[in-house]
């Protein structure tokens, strides 16, 4: 919750590169167009998401 009592939200999306884990937070549009263990190819900059192109 912020000072004026709104909750938010956080979304996360967690991906296996390699055996290492990559955790990106996203935004709720983001992270409703994919579903769990969905696979494809997943493009980040350090530690920012840049996109998930599905298989």
């Amino acid at each position: 919750m912020d000072d004026n009592n709104t909750m938010y939200d956080d979304y996360y999306f967690i991906f296996d590169v390699n055996g290492e884990l990559k955790r990106f937070k996203v935004n709720y549009i983001t992270y409703i167009r994919f579903n769990e263990n969905e696979q494809g190819t997943l493009s980040f900059k350090r530690k920012r998401f840049v996109n998930f192109i599905l298989e």
